[in-house]
């Protein structure tokens, strides 16, 4: 194990890698258990994660997609990025790297329910998650929260990626029901794409790929404010995640269009 910078391990937890699933050609959800007690995170929250290696001094940024009443698990989706060093030692073959241990800290203020400082953590009675590719994988974690300890919570989830869908995702989401969940399949090749308030349509043979409802055009920002209105603003909290164009076109036409106050709308940028 290469040498971590002694400071960080006052910050860091000890964790092993204890199971690896190749979701898609470019998914891999990992496993960590905690080797050390005293370890806890929000839902909502990425890891820095420290691999052993000297190609990667620096740690990586990957979001927890497990909910926290699965520790002394934690789940994360990580993606194929061959010039990302920490994302590209966790690619390789996966006996290679199954069983070693990896340092992790949480960190994130994008968290449900919301940080106290928001001044709107109490009387949430609709929650409005809006995603774009990548940028669903910490509202799963704070969905699966939601399921186990806020049943009574109205919960509306809009996703606009590019295929395939995982399955392991889906399996999460499948607990929705329309109108509740919405399934965009822009068919676009770049995820920020998926701006626009014009309904496009997505390439046939993508479309085909799809085994989940879905609708095959993109996201617009009325679909997200249709969702909005279901529940009173008084009550209604948006958080928004993706790329930053999209992040930013999204937050700002829920705030013009919907009347929600823009403590109520809460973003990450994610890509």
């Amino acid at each position: 194990m290469h040498d971590i910078p002694l400071f960080l391990f006052f910050f860091t937890t000890s964790t092993r890698i204890t199971h690896i699933a190749r979701s898609t050609s470019t998914l891999r959800l990992f496993t960590l258990t905690l080797t050390t007690p005293h370890f806890t995170f929000k839902p909502g929250q990425w890891l820095d994660v420290h691999v052993p290696t000297p190609a990667a001094p620096s740690p990586g940024g990957f979001t927890i997609i497990s909910p926290p009443s699965l520790l002394p698990r934690l789940q994360l989706a990580i993606q194929a990025a061959p010039h990302n060093p920490p994302a590209a030692w966790l690619w390789q073959h996966e006996p290679l790297i199954e069983g070693k241990e990896v340092k992790v800290r949480a960190g994130g203020n994008f968290t449900f329910p919301p940080p106290e400082e928001s001044g709107v953590a109490g009387g949430i009675g609709h929650v409005v998650f809006v995603a774009a590719g990548v940028g669903v994988n910490p509202l799963l974690s704070m969905l699966r929260y939601i399921q186990e300890s806020e049943k009574d919570l109205e919960v509306s989830f809009l996703w606009s990626t590019k295929t395939p869908v995982p399955e392991a995702y889906m399996s999460v989401l499948s607990a929705l029901d329309e109108p509740s969940f919405k399934l965009f399949i822009t068919g676009a090749k770049d995820e920020a794409a998926t701006v626009t308030d014009e309904a496009v349509p997505a390439a046939a043979e993508e479309e085909e790929a799809v085994k989940w409802p879905h609708e095959t055009r993109r996201m617009t920002v009325e679909d997200v404010k249709a969702v909005v209105e279901l529940g009173p603003a008084e009550e209604t909290v948006v958080y928004v995640c993706g790329p930053p164009p999209f992040t930013e076109t999204f937050v700002e036409g829920v705030v013009a269009r919907t009347g929600l106050g823009r403590e109520r709308v809460f973003m990450e940028r994610w890509w």
